[in-house]
């Protein structure tokens, strides 16, 4: 996950942070096949993966920018 802070009257980014997150067994199980479904299911569970990211971490100003594999 990363966070990008502004001054808050800008969008310019003026510090970014980062943690690494583990995702639920759930979510990382619907990724692991990600290579073999279609392009719908595919976009579907990105977005769930997402919504919870945003869920869990948008009110402490992080917001997923990228997926990376472990």
């Amino acid at each position: 996950m990363i966070r990008l802070l502004t001054d808050k009257t800008s969008p310019d980014v003026i510090c970014e942070s980062s943690f690494e997150y583990e995702l639920p067994a759930d979510y990382s199980s619907m990724l692991e096949s990600f290579d073999h479904v279609d392009d719908v299911y595919k976009g579907s569970v990105l977005e769930g993966v997402n919504r919870h990211l945003i869920k869990k971490f948008g009110n402490s100003g992080f917001y997923p920018q990228e997926l990376i594999s472990p």
